[in-house]
Parts: structure tokens; C-alpha cells; sequence
């Protein structure tokens, strides 16, 4: 008997091993994406919250801030390769050109919109220190955000830029009839893509953006 009880516990220790080779990673798999889930909601708030910071800002009657320049918008990461750095203050050359599109001639931010995007990058920094931002971009062909994981250094970026409405505008000379759609961009690296197939993003890389509308927020040019 003493040799069936033996063999009976080493086969019940077998299966228990088994079962723990199997759940385990996948209670691992589990927990990483539940806190990448929690990591999407907090950036999907923190996105609307901070577009909707930047349209109000824009609407202020003196909002109190220096006039900086655009090369002074911009917050890297540790260590970050030059390359990305460059990125970065090529978004700025992007931007213009996109809103150069909407307006012909455009080739410059006014005060009144440096000073929007330095008090809502400021915020944002204060919500969270470790963003970097703008999101660098390679080239003013390139698509807007196309960005890998590794050019991000595994590093939460974001972008606040807007557009102009041109619908209701009245005369060139009404400064009052400007209106702005302001972007609030987050690129999020994922823990749990490589995990999971790519089941929330197939390149390990979700982009979350959020937007609010700055009605009379200035003229333009």
C-alpha cells in the first residue's frame, strides 16, 4: 500500500505544479493588461481635461504668461537621442504648415497662442512630471503621430495643438470672430500588446486624443 500512496502524491504534486505552469502567466497576462486598462482611462481624462484646460486659456482675456519661444515648448526624456529631440521641434514646423493650410501665410504662432500653449503645457506638466512632450514627429510629409514605441522611449508623449473654424468667421479685421478646435494628444506604450496579440494596439502604441472648442479666442494672424 505504502508504495500506491506514494505514487498517489507524487501525481497529485504533478498536476499541482501543472496547473500552477499554466495559470500563473496567464494571472500575469491578466494583471498587466488590467493596469494598462487603468493607464488608457487615466490618459483618456487626462486628455479631455487638458483640451478643455487649453480652450479656456485661449479665451482669457490676458492670459499670464511669457511669450516663449517654440523651442522653449519642449520636454524630453532622459538621455534622449538627439534624432527625437529633433522630432520634436519638428511637430512645431508640422503645425505651422498645417495651419499655414488653413490660413495662407500663416508662418508663425501669435503671442496670444504661445502663451495658450505654455500655460497648457505647463499644466499638463503638473499633472504629470514624467510626460514628455510634443510628440516628435519625423517629417512635415510624414503622417501626423506616425511614431514607433522605441522612438518614444517606452515614455508617455503628448501633443497639444489646434485648428482654426473657419466657418463663422466674419472680416479679416473682426479679431473677435476667430474660433479654435484644441487637440489634446497622448501616444500611450502599452505593457500588455506584445502579451496579448496587440489587442489594444497592434504596434504597441495607442493614441488617444481629445478635443474642445475655443469660441472667440483671437485673431488669427
Amino acid at each position: 500500500m505504502k508504495p500506491i500512496i506514494k505514487n498517489t502524491s507524487q501525481k497529485e504534486s504533478g498536476v499541482t505544479m501543472l496547473e500552477t505552469a499554466i495559470t500563473l502567466p496567464l494571472l500575469i497576462v491578466m494583471v498587466i493588461a488590467i493596469y494598462d486598462l487603468g493607464r488608457i482611462y487615466t490618459t483618456i481624462v487626462l486628455c479631455q481635461d487638458i483640451s478643455l484646460m487649453a480652450a479656456k486659456l485661449a479665451v482669457a482675456a490676458d492670459p499670464k504668461a511669457d511669450t516663449p519661444a517654440t523651442s522653449n515648448l519642449i520636454k524630453t526624456i532622459p538621455n534622449e537621442d538627439p534624432s527625437i529631440t529633433n522630432g520634436r521641434n519638428q511637430s512645431w514646423t508640422n503645425f505651422l504648415q498645417r495651419l499655414n493650410s488653413q490660413i495662407s501665410g500663416k508662418t508663425t504662432f501669435t503671442s496670444r497662442e504661445l502663451k495658450t500653449l505654455n500655460l497648457a503645457y505647463g499644466y499638463l506638466h503638473s499633472l504629470n512630471a514624467n510626460i514628455a512632450f510634443p510628440i516628435p514627429e519625423e517629417s512635415s510629409t510624414a503622417a501626423r503621430f506616425d511614431v514607433s514605441r522605441e522612438l518614444l522611449g517606452d515614455s508617455t508623449n503628448c501633443s497639444i495643438t489646434f485648428s482654426y473654424d473657419l466657418t463663422p468667421w466674419g472680416s479679416e479685421t473682426d479679431a473677435d470672430s476667430r474660433h479654435r478646435q484644441f487637440y489634446a494628444t497622448c501616444a500611450l506604450p502599452l505593457t500588455s500588446s506584445t502579451l496579448l496579440g496587440g489587442l489594444f494596439s497592434s504596434s504597441g502604441l495607442l493614441v488617444i486624443e481629445r478635443t474642445a472648442y475655443a469660441y472667440q479666442s483671437g485673431p488669427a494672424l
